[in-house]
């Protein structure tokens, strides 16, 4: 519904571009590593970082980072010396350990750090030893430790994160979290013009053939990344907003093959956890052209069956046209007119059908 924001550099389509490079170079790499002189093996390796640089220009700026990473050991000491970029102390759970170099693998859920590069590793794959790509941050400091591999200086210790993991850039975060002049909360439609530009971006990546041949992991984190930037960045949850469908009149007709067949109401929201699988219920009958109450946050149909499932064809999609979903808490009336249960949110789809709203 809305033009692209300038603002949104590592977006869905850039971590999918991003993604496939990624996965296109280690092949090249594995290859070279066979049939290429060590000069020309080294040339290429530095080919692929500028190129991926350009991809991903993120070099020295503070990030939030999400994804898979490997750490150094101490980690586990929870030691009160230990903290990352912000100074907060932080834990990861352990899926791997290395005891030769001291490190450990595992996810790590936002941690802030100085983003330096891509990096170019050697790991030990199922047939030997292969190469992979990863982010390179570092993530913090400590006193008196050793760990190989992982350890800058002295104090200053990195973390190198999958490609497939979630970055964003603090000073976004910082433009977003602080509130604009005089302490105002973002005008409606702006707000407007954000969600629909998340919801859109949605929709196309789970139309996207790349992303459907994403392991589930990766399709999780990218689902789950856009849409807490797109609570972040809307400014959303805890507004009063009113919603008005806009549907056809009688006057408006389709055309072509059905030529002057009238429009029936188009208009639809689903409820979530009402099915014995559950899955959301969609609603066509009783939805009222206004709906109005508080909104709790941004949602998606897909999340359900990420939880489990990839997606890797369009029946594994509740609804491929809705892209992200407003979760509001109707008013009492509303709540009636819909016969739901007092607690019971409904999900606006944002794409796919027309309506106004307006955040209060």
């Amino acid at each position: 519904m809305s033009e692209k924001d300038p603002r949104h550099e590592y977006g869905a389509n850039a971590a999918l571009a991003y993604l496939d490079r990624v996965v296109l170079r280690e092949a090249d790499l594995n290859v070279a590593a066979i049939t290429c002189s060590d000069q020309d093996l080294l040339a290429l390796q530095e080919a692929i970082l500028h190129e991926l640089e350009v991809l991903c220009p993120l070099n020295d700026r503070q990030v939030s980072i999400s994804g898979n990473a490997v750490l150094p050991e101490m980690l586990l000491q929870q030691s009160e010396d230990v903290a990352d970029d912000t100074g907060r102390g932080f834990s990861v759970s352990v899926l791997e350990r290395n005891p030769e170099k001291k490190t450990i693998y595992g996810p790590v859920d936002e941690i802030v750090g100085r983003y330096q590069k891509a990096v170019i590793r050697l790991i030990e794959g199922d047939y030997g030893k292969v190469f992979r790509i990863r982010h390179m941050v570092v993530i913090g400091t400590a006193t008196n430790v050793e760990a190989e591999d992982t350890i800058i200086t002295q104090r200053a210790f990195a973390g190198y994160f999958e490609s497939d993991s979630i970055i964003q850039p603090i000073e976004d975060l910082e433009l977003t979290l602080v509130p604009p002049i005089f302490g105002e909360f973002l005008q409606s439609e702006d707000v407007t013009r954000i969600i629909d530009y998340y919801s859109e971006e949605v929709a196309r990546l789970f139309g996207s053939t790349r992303f459907r041949r994403l392991p589930l992991s990766r399709q999780q984190a990218m689902l789950s990344g856009l849409i807490k930037r797109a609570e972040i960045e809307s400014q959303v949850q805890d507004r009063e907003v009113s919603i008005e469908f806009i549907e056809p009149n009688q006057d408006t007709r389709v055309k072509g093959r059905q030529k002057n067949r009238i429009l029936k109401p188009t208009r639809h929201v689903y409820l979530p956890g009402l099915t014995e699988h559950g899955h959301h219920s969609l609603r066509y009958e009783r939805v009222p052209l206004y709906i109005g109450g508080i909104c709790i946050g941004i949602e998606s149909l897909e999340s359900h069956r990420l939880r489990r499932k990839p997606i890797r064809r369009d029946s594994d999609l509740t609804d491929k046209r809705a892209g992200l979903c407003l979760a509001i808490d109707p008013y009492p009336e509303i709540r009636n007119t819909l016969e739901i249960e007092d607690g019971q949110a409904v999900l606006v789809p944002i794409s796919g059908q027309d309506f106004e709203a307006d955040f209060n």
